[in-house]
């Protein structure tokens, strides 16, 4: 018991208050530690986890659910042609900002889940609650270095793709003819996948630019021409295109002594 949170009062409350007590304090800025010490001691342990077990079950069912929806609105969108394409964008627009929020609670619940069952571990081994505050502390520290690694890695990983994705939008902007190399490099966008958070679903590359990281920034006409002009320039010597390089040519025209 603390002096906060009544262990008792906890425990009889209904199933539905329940889950919204355990809602309101999923995320670790908006959670209440003195909660959770009782939520994951060993007189409500078994039903905490069951009660994330369960939200994270309905978050999944809904994740499918919506998805059977948007695949059938986007088929009877494009049967009708040009006009259900301003339909699709914007429902496809909803759809991918809702699965955003679901991905992002399923994280959360995903996170507490895997706290209550070291929990409940922990109360199995030694048949009483665990009262290790140095040993929390370390589960704290060892959580937030392994999720500030990923989002390390993910940003990385972002980055990369979106400047593969900048240079593939210039060269279409510029006019260049691609070459050889720059296929295989935006290939890369395609070949290259990664996971969908809990889901753990292989996305591709170009498929999360679309999907999950809009701040991208298109190029423009003017980019591309200049990023031309100046990979021209850097080729020339002294600053001189090699296409204006050599020696005009002369031919003769009417009297044998005049050159043109």
């Amino acid at each position: 018991m603390t002096a906060k949170y009544n262990i008792t009062k906890v425990a009889a409350l209904g199933d539905e208050r329940f889950k919204e007590l355990v809602t309101k304090h999923l995320a670790r800025s908006d959670g209440d530690p003195a909660l959770w010490e009782v939520l994951l001691g060993e007189t409500l342990i078994n039903r905490t986890t069951e009660t994330l077990k369960d939200m994270f079950e309905v978050a999944c069912a809904a994740a499918a659910k919506r998805a059977n929806e948007r695949n059938e609105i986007r088929v009877a969108c494009l049967e009708r042609g040009p006009s259900g394409r301003t339909e699709w964008l914007h429902s496809d627009a909803k759809y991918q900002l809702w699965k955003s929020r679901n991905s992002h609670f399923k994280k959360l619940v995903q996170t507490r889940l895997t706290e209550a069952r070291e929990a409940r571990r922990d109360h199995v081994l030694s048949g009483r609650a665990v009262k290790k505050t140095n040993r929390d502390d370390r589960l704290v520290a060892h959580a937030r270095q392994m999720t500030d690694e990923r989002n390390h890695h993910v940003g990385v990983i972002r980055e990369f793709a979106r400047m593969v994705q900048r240079h593939q939008a210039m060269t279409a902007a510029s006019g260049r003819m691609p070459e050889q190399h720059d296929y295989d490099l935006w290939r890369l966008l395609d070949e290259l996948s990664m996971p969908d958070g809990a889901e753990r679903d292989l996305i591709p590359l170009r498929q999360m630019l679309q999907a999950f990281w809009y701040d991208t920034t298109p190029a423009t006409l003017a980019e591309g021409v200049r990023g031309q002009t100046e990979r021209m320039m850097r080729q020339a010597p002294a600053g001189r295109s090699p296409r204006y390089e050599g020696t005009p040519k002369v031919r003769r025209i009417d009297e044998p002594k005049r050159l043109a």
